[in-house]
């Protein structure tokens, strides 16, 4: 394998493994598609 597709299939697997929890846990939080956004938001705004 080379090192280009290794490292596209190192950062997919992160991404992945990103998104999996998060869809986990926004489903508890809320089902309303602009609250989850609203909540994003506020979670980008705090890490920044």
């Amino acid at each position: 394998m080379t090192t280009e597709k290794l490292l596209i299939k190192v950062v997919n697997d992160l991404a992945e493994r990103g998104v999996g929890p998060i869809k986990e846990y926004s489903g508890l939080l809320t089902s309303n598609e602009s609250e989850l956004q609203f909540l994003f938001h506020v979670v980008e705004d705090y890490r920044s």
